[in-house]
This record gives C-alpha cells, sequence and structure tokens, in this order.
C-alpha cells in the first residue's frame, strides 16, 4: 500500500467518526437524543464486548472510542491512531 492510499483510507475513517459524531450532536441538539453520556457509554461498552475473533477487532475498537472521545467533547486527531493500526 502507497502512502497515499493510506492516507485516503485513514481520511476516510476520520470522516466517518467525524460524521458519527456530528449526526449524534444535531440529534441531541434537536431533542432526540437527551443524555449523550449514555451514547459515550454505548461506544466504550460495545468497543470493550467485540468478541476476539472479529476481523480488526483492534481497528473497530479504536473507531468507537474516537467516536466515544468526540461525543464527550474532547475534541483529537485520530489519523495518527489509525494510520498506526493498518500499518
Amino acid at each position: 500500500m502507497t502512502k497515499e492510499q493510506l492516507e485516503v483510507i485513514v481520511g476516510l475513517v476520520a470522516g466517518v467518526e467525524t460524521a458519527i459524531v456530528t449526526l449524534a450532536k444535531g440529534l441531541e441538539a434537536q431533542g432526540v437524543i437527551r443524555d449523550s453520556q449514555s451514547l459515550v457509554t454505548l461506544f466504550e461498552d460495545q468497543a470493550a464486548a467485540l468478541p476476539n475473533d472479529v476481523r480488526n477487532k483492534e481497528l473497530i475498537a479504536l473507531v468507537l472510542k474516537h467516536v466515544a472521545t468526540g461525543l464527550r467533547g474532547e475534541g483529537h486527531d485520530p489519523g495518527p491512531e489509525i494510520a498506526r493500526q493498518l500499518h
């Protein structure tokens, strides 16, 4: 895989994470979701509960944890962590 291909994949994953966080925050602002902390817990619990035989378990758990972090309002650049997982 070339560096450019890796950067595209990292960008796609980071974009999906951002979209999920944006959607959840928008639904919370509209009153559809009343407690974003319950969503944070849901994503964290799902990351911890992934069966060991799930392919790419570490990457999936990382994405779920990044979404939880975003919902908490703790912004960060997920790119470097995702790139490390893909290597």
